[in-house]
């Protein structure tokens, strides 16, 4: 029962997350001479943005909440089941089409899910040690700064740069929200959630308004399936080495735990190749903000 209200958490902040990104791609393509700090004031001006951001806030919390009964590794693996609910939301909303390769992408997750949620990962409420953190944190950063960076030299960076790099700052804010979930469970000392809950703020931060950039020179169908690649691929190579979760013994069982978590990571693959051909192939409207 515990994992079953889990795995419900999870589908509804994915879904709040969902409706988050397609309101805040509609704010963000209303001053497409806009970036960085300027965008994300105007987004959270406008009702739309500030709904999108409520809606964050809210996934967030049902994540944390999730976290607390799940793995890290099938919370980011189910987070990936969002991208069906995406693609019908751009395509109503923002009249976006989905493509062949996005459908296969989609029913490869969906099999791949239903592998995972048989035989799940153990969940453990071990902390990372500060030196971990400040590892994560020297990796993840820069990565998340890449476009800040550029347009420090005079260069302009692409949709996709800016949807790989919010992936990696969001990955840094899923693998804090990981920590404030297991300090919840195990009730460490309170100076133990300072670094995870930095991670979280951080990683947000610099993800809504890198991704926020990407939505606003690309199409929602293209982007997000970017961001969700590197937001889904990280933690998942984290959960064993810093929170010490492991899979379940025995062949059978490590078997359909890869092969589940192998098709819905080449689901998440074959979407975001698709992605990054559209994104390299479109013409870039936010050039003059950047």
């Amino acid at each position: 029962m515990t994992m079953l209200l889990g795995i419900l958490l999870i589908l509804v902040s994915t879904t709040a997350y969902t409706g988050s990104v397609l309101l805040w791609a509609g704010a963000s393509r209303s001053r497409a001479e806009r970036a960085g700090i300027g965008l994300l004031l105007v987004v959270i001006g406008r009702m739309s943005g500030l709904l999108g951001v409520a809606l964050g806030v809210l996934a967030w919390g049902f994540e944390v909440l999730a976290l607390t009964r799940l793995s890290l590794t099938l919370a980011r693996i189910l987070g990936a089941a969002g991208l069906g609910a995406l693609f019908i939301g751009a395509r109503w909303l923002l009249g976006e089409r989905l493509g062949r390769r996005e459908a296969i992408g989609i029913a490869a997750i969906g099999i791949g899910l239903a592998a995972v949620a048989i035989v799940p990962p153990t969940s453990s409420s071990a902390l990372p040690n500060a030196d971990h953190w400040l590892l994560l944190a020297l990796v993840l950063t820069p990565l998340s700064l890449t476009p800040l960076l550029l347009r420090r030299a005079r260069r302009y960076p692409s949709a996709a740069v800016y949807a790989l790099s919010a992936g990696a700052a969001y990955a840094l804010s899923a693998l804090g929200t990981k920590g404030v979930a297991d300090w919840l469970v195990a009730r460490h000392a309170l100076l133990a959630l300072a670094l995870p809950l930095c991670g979280v703020v951080v990683g947000a931060l610099l993800g809504f308004m890198n991704e926020l950039s990407a939505l606003q020179r690309g199409k929602v169908v293209a982007v997000v399936p970017l961001v969700l690649a590197v937001q889904t691929f990280v933690p998942i190579v984290c959960a064993p080495l810093f929170f010490a979760e492991s899979w379940p013994s025995g062949a059978w069982s490590e078997g359909m735990l890869l092969a589940g978590v192998s098709v819905s990571l080449g689901g998440v693959v074959l979407i975001a190749r698709s992605s990054a051909h559209v994104l390299r192939h479109a013409p870039d409207v936010g050039r003059l903000g950047a």
